[in-house]
């Protein structure tokens, strides 16, 4: 889940503001102009930190999420898939990996593979690995 925390009004050009606030139950992002009477609902795209499970909060800059995303497993990181997973996309860097592939750990939806890797994948009826 996105990390909830209070957000302040943050100054930008031309004297306008912005206040950004996470919704944790969306796992989205909501910037507020008051100024110009907009808002923006933004869906981050969640980059692993570290080496670690799918479902572990460090791994990911963001911290752990449940809802499809756009991922990134940048090179020198692996990630250990430990439970089945839907994404907006999954793009694997061509030194970064995944581990773990199993009947009960898998993903679904895009994935963008970069040369020599292996990625398990699945449906929503199961593991093809």
């Amino acid at each position: 889940m996105l990390r909830s925390r209070p957000a302040g009004t943050v100054g930008g050009r031309g004297g306008f503001s912005m206040v950004p606030y996470l919704d944790i139950f969306n796992e989205t992002v909501i910037v507020a102009r008051p100024a110009e009477n907009t808002i923006s609902i933004l869906n981050p795209t969640f980059r692993s930190v570290s080496n670690g499970n799918w479902t572990s909060t460090a791994t990911w800059d963001y911290g752990a999420f449940s809802r499809p995303h756009d991922v990134v497993i940048p090179n020198g990181r692996t990630v250990n898939i430990n439970v089945v997973s839907t994404v907006s996309s999954l793009t694997i860097n061509c030194a970064g990996a995944v581990t773990g592939a199993s009947a009960t750990g898998y993903i679904i939806g895009n994935i963008h593979k970069r040369r020599g890797i292996f990625i398990p994948t699945g449906t929503a009826n199961g593991y093809s690995g």
